[in-house]
């Protein structure tokens, strides 16, 4: 049976503060009531794992239509969480890119 193989996508990057991603990051206290808070960008991958059984995608990255006035995303989550991607980091395209790509074991 051959191992399987595993592939990082890359599929764009989103920003948010950074408390949504690590909790209690940069909690209020009594010596600071109202601390700072931190506007991050990060990237988001989609992992395709092709198992001798059968593929397995895990995530998908972010909907390439969900930004803009007439994005899927409400305007408030479009402001709270916005995320950023070009043709080249759509997961259809992506997954073109496969072949060839270095696999990790």
């Amino acid at each position: 049976m051959s191992k399987p193989k595993l592939y990082v996508l890359d599929t764009g990057t989103m920003k948010m503060d950074k408390n949504y991603l690590i909790a209690m990051h940069n909690p209020a206290s009594i010596d600071n009531p109202n601390p700072p808070g931190e506007f991050i960008e990060f990237p988001v991958y989609a992992v395709l794992i092709d198992h001798p059984e059968g593929k397995i995608l895990f995530d998908t990255g972010c909907n390439p239509e969900g930004m803009g006035k007439n994005g899927r995303w409400p305007e408030k989550v479009q402001k709270l969480f916005p995320a950023f991607q070009d043709e080249s980091c759509y997961l259809i395209n992506r997954a073109g890119t496969i072949e060839g790509q270095s696999e990790r074991h």
